[in-house]
């Protein structure tokens, strides 16, 4: 009698050799595909290896648009990147998954430029930049503002306070110049309001932050009280049933210093 033992093992492998196929054409079939090879460009600071370490998409994994979104996110939240995106092409076996970076150059240099009444160091408190670090761009625009509003505290109401950015040939790192046109002092003489027949000038007064100078108290003009006034003003008429009350405010310089 003939043993049928190897005809049958013959026949489970090639049962297993087919359904395999099967299920690598199914997934063709539902538009999905394998991951060949992940491709880095626009690294020069961040070595590859790093960034392939960030991201969760692999070689010989089903292209997933969702995971690779999440990587974008995730290289962005690392600090090192200005921007990040992926994109898709057709490789000899399957899809090739490209990561497109742009560095932010590291602070290698911060100095300031213009500030005579206000030392360096009370300004370098007001920075969210570091050297050392990535420069974010979002951060020293911050920076910039909260320098702009600390000299409005100090009675410099006028001050403008702008950046300059100077890279490296191969834009690895960066030089910041904080540039400073304080102007003169100023302070607030006389606040008038105008316009008001329903709610007295005494309560309009008494309410808002902004108050004429008084020897040496109060007075500092500041921008950000004034508008923070003009909405403490809106929101009273609105409380007496006017809307849609429209309330401004302009400015006249005196000419004189402290005035």
């Amino acid at each position: 009698m003939k043993s049928t033992f190897g005809k049958k093992t013959l026949s489970l492998k090639l049962g297993l050799a087919v359904l395999t196929l099967t299920a690598v054409l199914a997934f063709s079939a539902y538009g999905e595909s394998i991951i060949e090879r992940i491709d880095i460009e626009g690294n020069k600071r961040v070595s590859e290896q790093v960034i392939l370490d960030m991201i969760s998409t692999h070689p010989n994994e089903i292209y997933s648009e969702e995971k690779a979104m999440a990587d974008t996110e995730r290289l962005l939240a690392s600090g090192d990147f200005e921007s990040a995106s992926t994109t898709t092409s057709d490789g000899v076996s399957g899809t090739i998954v490209t990561y497109t970076v742009k560095e932010r150059p590291i602070l290698d240099k911060l100095e300031f430029t213009g500030n005579s009444s206000i030392k360096e160091k009370d300004l370098l408190e007001k920075l969210q930049v570091k050297i050392g670090e990535p420069l974010s761009l979002e951060k020293l625009e911050n920076s910039v503002e909260e320098i702009r509003k600390y000299y409005a505290e100090k009675g410099y109401g006028m001050a403008d306070v702008t950046y300059e950015i100077d890279d490296t040939i191969d834009g690895t790192k960066a030089s910041v110049n904080i540039l400073v046109s304080e102007g003169e002092e100023s302070y607030i003489r006389e606040v008038n309001i105008s316009g008001n027949t329903l709610i007295s000038t005494t309560k309009i007064k008494f309410l808002i932050g902004t108050k004429a100078r008084f020897w040496f108290m109060f007075g500092t003009y500041q921008e950000d009280q004034v508008r923070d006034d003009i909405w403490k003003i809106t929101e009273m008429y609105q409380e007496i049933g006017y809307p849609e009350a429209q309330v401004d405010y302009d400015l006249h310089a005196t000419g004189r210093r402290g005035g």
